[in-house]
């Protein structure tokens, strides 16, 4: 029984290993394009996209985040960041508006994908630019979202998996250490049936003693009688 419980152990903390070892996922790396989108129900037109491998909350705060570093002050409505009469020197030395739209494109939650609209407009014009109308801008525009957008979501991506699978290790580990004492647990049992048996083996043996003693003295006692049976005979 002690070698089962060490076996079953032993496949235990096997398999728990080999499942905490599984590699992080690869993503590809995402490229951004002209298109045209709407940014609510009442504005569209002319804007960069870029697909990305994330739920639309974790696209925003990640694009958030990264426009804060960049020292841009915006605000949030709804799905959409705005940054309105703002600088923004990687992209344009001009005052410029921008607005970064979220729309789910796959909502599975194990590989959800997002598409993010980026609209910019100049001063005041309500138009939105596009390569024809500025084709450094929109060039700029495009290295910002494929050199620090999307290599910030793949580290966010690898940073999340990595946590999950810290998580499954740290699960593992308690899972071994449960097991483990349930294995020592065990073999105190054993140890404890074992010496249950011996003291039994050993109630035994003295009984089997104290029996054979009591078959003696019954025959002693039996031989005691006849003799004075035999006498009592003599003296009649």
């Amino acid at each position: 029984m002690k070698k089962t419980f060490l076996l079953l152990f032993a496949l235990a903390a096997t398999m728990l290993a080999m499942n905490a070892q599984e590699q992080v996922a690869v993503w590809e790396t995402p490229k951004s394009y002209e298109s045209n989108a709407n940014l609510d129900k009442k504005t569209g037109g002319a804007c960069v996209s870029i697909n990305v491998s994330a739920n639309e909350k974790t696209a925003l705060t990640v694009m958030e985040n990264l426009l804060k570093k960049e020292g841009l002050k915006g605000k949030t409505k709804g799905k959409t960041l705005l940054y309105e009469k703002t600088v923004f020197p990687a992209i344009s030395t001009d005052y410029i508006n921008i607005y970064v739209g979220f729309v789910a494109a796959n909502k599975d939650k194990k590989n959800p994908q997002t598409t993010v609209n980026v609209f910019v407009s100049k001063g005041i014009s309500k138009d939105f630019v596009n390569s024809a109308a500025d084709v450094q801008l929109i060039t700029n525009l495009k290295n910002f979202l494929d050199m620090q957008y999307a290599p910030a979501m793949y580290n966010n991506n690898v940073e999340k998996q990595r946590e999950a699978k810290q998580k499954e290790i740290d699960k593992s580990k308690s899972d071994l250490d449960n097991l483990a004492k349930t294995v020592d647990k065990r073999q105190k049992d054993i140890k404890g049936y074992e010496k249950d048996i011996e003291k039994a083996n050993e109630n035994i043996k003295k009984a089997n003693s104290d029996i054979e003693t009591s078959q003696k003295q019954t025959e002693t006692t039996k031989a005691l009688l006849q003799k004075l049976q035999e006498e009592l005979k003599t003296i009649k």
